[in-house]
């Protein structure tokens, strides 16, 4: 038996082509959580379909020369497919592999905030209460715009400097 070359191409491609349109599904997914939800599914059912066609591969082998060869390169090159596709979609950064710039919620360099050790309590709160917000009644106050988010570190950081 002498293996055709064109068989062997348009087995390879078939199950090359297969393998990496099993991960489409993940790669479609817009959302990376929904990605990772989907893709061990697929994995099984692609594991469990290269596993069934390998073991059909080597029953035909067995009973009919010519086409047994081919079905185990297509179970064999299936996985195969699978795994290129998802590297290619992550190195392409599409869809669910898309990686997204982060950015904080509090600037890298804000200002700090510093008041001198005999700075009185009235002093302290007069600053966040007219400085840093405005007040609305006798008892509250309001931070100014653009400021809150500053304003959570910044809480943290004295609070953390005052023990």
């Amino acid at each position: 038996m002498m293996a055709k070359p064109k068989f062997i191409i348009g087995t390879s491609l078939l199950s090359l082509t297969t393998g990496s349109l099993a991960i489409a599904p993940v790669v479609m997914s817009e959302n990376g959580y929904v990605g990772s939800i989907v893709f061990l599914p697929v994995l099984i059912v692609v594991l469990i379909v290269a596993a069934l066609t390998f073991l059909v591969g080597i029953v035909v082998l067995a009973t009919w020369r010519e086409l047994g060869p081919y079905i185990l390169l297509f179970a064999m090159l299936l996985p195969i497919g699978f795994f290129t596709g998802a590297m290619i979609s992550k190195h392409l950064e599409i869809g669910a592999y898309k990686v997204e710039p982060t950015r904080p919620v509090v600037p890298a360099i804000s200002n700090k905030v510093l008041s001198k050790k005999e700075a009185t309590h009235d002093e302290v709160q007069r600053f966040w209460t007219e400085i840093v917000g405005y007040p609305t009644g006798k008892a509250s106050r309001w931070s100014r715009p653009g400021v809150q988010a500053v304003l959570g570190a910044l809480t943290a950081e004295i609070a953390r400097q005052s023990f």
